[in-house]
Parts: C-alpha cells; structure tokens; sequence
C-alpha cells in the first residue's frame, strides 16, 4: 500500500484490479478469492479507493462476527458499515447473535463495536430472545453483548420460549454472556405473569442458559 493507503493495509491475490494510469483511484473486486484487511480481517466483494477515502461493497468477517453491508467505510483502526447485516455465529453453524438494517462501528484499537438498531429488534437466537434497545456495545475482550438506550429509558424484552402467546417485559439495560448464553437483566419492571405483578429482587436477575426464568 502506498502513503495514502497506509491506514487501511490489505493485500489480494487472485482479485480483479480496474484501474487507470495516473489517477489515484482503483476498484479491486475479489472474485472468488478474499482480500486480507487489517492483517487480521478478511473481506469479499468489492473495495474501492476514490483517492482519499477506502470504502467498500461486500462481507467482512473477523473471528468474531460476521457484516454484510453494501456501505463499509475503513480508516485507521476503525470500520463504519451502514445498513448492515451482523451476526456472531458459532460452530454448529447457528448464531448467537443476528441484527438486520443496522448500523455498525468497529473500534479495532479499542476492541469495541458499537451497533445501532433500526426498525428491527437485536435477536439472541440460542435463548429465543428479541432485544428491543438502540444500541449495543460489544466488549470483545470481556465478549459480553451490553444493552442499552441511556438517559434512564427502558427497553423491551421478548422471550419467545412459551409458544405462540409471547412474553414481554421492560429494563433499562442488559448484559449477554456469549461465553455461557446468559442474558442477565438490570433495571427490571413488574412483571406480568398470570395477572399477578412480580418484583424481581434488586430489579435485577440472570436467564437461565436456555433462555428460561430461573
């Protein structure tokens, strides 16, 4: 990479290059080959230089997640994608985690992604459960998923583990454990169950790992 491009190292082989002489841009499309990025991160689709500004088309995946995006943004130690699709799979081919239409920022210096939700709840599918917040913040050296919309306000949580009747309840904030598949809850409000109000003790509890009450 030359002097402009020393931010946003990556390196291709087997990759289509469109590119004119004398002009600083080019489009580099990578076929059926994967174009390393950040030394550590691979990327397919197209990636395209305008001259001051890396951007790009395609799937980026690291050994934690997973973004599909038409709108990548790369810069030193740091990747926007804007109306993205993100997930956190795990070996069995499942996912831990799934968010649509959303929009990701990856601070590769501070090992943190924050994602902002749109129209579509946050889904934790080995639990059965949708996370109605705005944003989240993956700590990916603790790997714990944080829930939060700030300013005192409550988000909602749906478990979908009791057949079609789904169960919805209020918090302000929320913690998931991707190592053990705990969602644990801060801030709880009454819930309804059965017509009886219950008051979680200290507001607060943690799922059990299948995504049932304890």
């Amino acid at each position: 990479n030359g002097d402009k491009l020393k931010d946003t190292p990556f390196k291709a082989n087997n990759t289509l290059l469109n590119y004119f002489p004398y002009e600083p841009t080019f489009l580099i499309k990578s076929m059926d080959a994967r174009i390393n990025l950040y030394s550590n991160f691979n990327f397919s689709g197209d990636i395209y230089f305008d001259g001051v500004n890396l951007n790009g088309s395609g799937e980026f995946k690291s050994p934690s997640c997973f973004i599909k995006s038409s709108h990548h943004y790369f810069s030193n130690q740091n990747i926007m994608s804007a109306d993205a699709s993100f997930s956190i799979p795990v070996e069995n081919g499942l996912n831990q985690f799934l968010a649509n239409g959303v929009s990701v920022e990856y601070d590769i210096s501070e090992d943190n992604i924050f994602i902002s939700k749109s129209n579509s709840s946050f889904l934790l599918p080995m639990i059965e459960y949708a996370i109605d917040f705005d944003l989240l913040i993956f700590d990916l050296k603790s790997n714990q998923l944080k829930f939060d919309n700030g300013f005192g306000k409550e988000g909602v949580l749906i478990s979908n583990k009791y057949g079609k009747r789904l169960f919805a309840y209020n918090a302000l904030s929320a913690v998931y454990y991707l190592n053990t598949s705990r969602l644990c809850v801060s801030g709880v409000f009454p819930l309804s169950i059965k017509g009886f109000w219950i008051q979680p003790d200290k507001n607060e509890f943690c799922l059990l790992s299948n995504g049932e009450f304890p």
